[in-house]
């Protein structure tokens, strides 16, 4: 069984998306007649081979989650990296967990489950999807593409990890939830050579693989997932539309 942390707290940070959402927190936009964390909690909930589902966020969520959706709501701390952590210390025993947040709203039990099946089996694993199933899917919507040497691709929101892996890195995983969103200050913290293969696509996803598990003496691995709305989440005026669209 794998064990869910769920990030449903911060603010809404775009100013469109706070006048079109009309709420400061983002898994409590409504979608369909519910918050939005409430439909990714669902999914989960859903998924064969879930187990306990830990939520971290404002207090709100526990007037507003359906009860039996989630394990445990716990109260958000001051960063990403922290809620995390807390999450963490709420599931003990665990053996594997998968870090999600609240804001992708077209996930499904089927493409939830076909991660926990299909992803190695290593101590951290970084879901991604290729730009030709996300353009497919969603072509309409402006994306972020990292070209390497094999392949186009954008990040999840997510992560399978072992607890054990996140506790020993504990200062390097937060200096990457730190670094939200910016691809090549991550890469920088892998080194400079890393950083100017990965800038300029020299390199390919098994190489990055390689290098970041000897860099921190861990197995890491990446996991290319067939469904591109692991990759999307609501972050701009246009993407509330297209959820909207896409959620009947």
């Amino acid at each position: 069984m794998i064990d869910i942390i769920m990030l449903g707290g911060g603010t809404v940070e775009d100013e469109g998306l706070r006048r079109e959402a009309g709420v400061n927190c983002k898994s409590l936009i409504p979608l369909a007649g519910r918050p939005m964390v409430e439909h990714v909690l669902a999914a989960f909930r859903g998924t064969p081979g879930v187990g306990r589902i830990a939520l971290v966020g404002p207090p709100a969520l526990r007037e507003v989650v359906r009860p039996g959706l989630a394990d445990v709501i716990l109260a958000e701390g001051a960063t990403r990296a922290e809620n995390l952590y807390r999450g963490i210390d709420a599931l003990p025993g665990s053996g594997r967990m998968l870090l999600a947040t609240a804001d992708t709203p077209l996930l499904t039990p089927a493409m939830i489950g076909d991660l926990l099946e299909h992803a190695p089996d290593c101590d951290i694993c970084y879901p991604y999807v290729a730009r030709e199933t996300v353009l497919r899917r969603f072509g309409e919507r402006e994306w972020v593409f990292i070209k390497l040497r094999d392949a186009a691709l954008t990040g999840s929101s997510m992560a399978l990890f072992r607890p054990a892996a996140f506790r020993q890195l504990r200062p390097l995983v937060e200096q990457v939830i730190g670094a939200h969103r910016e691809h090549w200050k991550v890469a920088g913290m892998f080194g400079l050579l890393f950083l100017l293969r990965a800038r300029y696509g020299w390199i390919t996803v098994p190489e990055i693989e390689r290098h970041v598990s000897k860099v921190v003496k861990l197995d890491c691995r990446g996991y290319c997932s067939p469904y591109a709305e692991l990759a999307f989440d609501v972050d701009h005026p246009g993407d509330l539309p297209v959820a909207r669209e896409w959620m009947g």
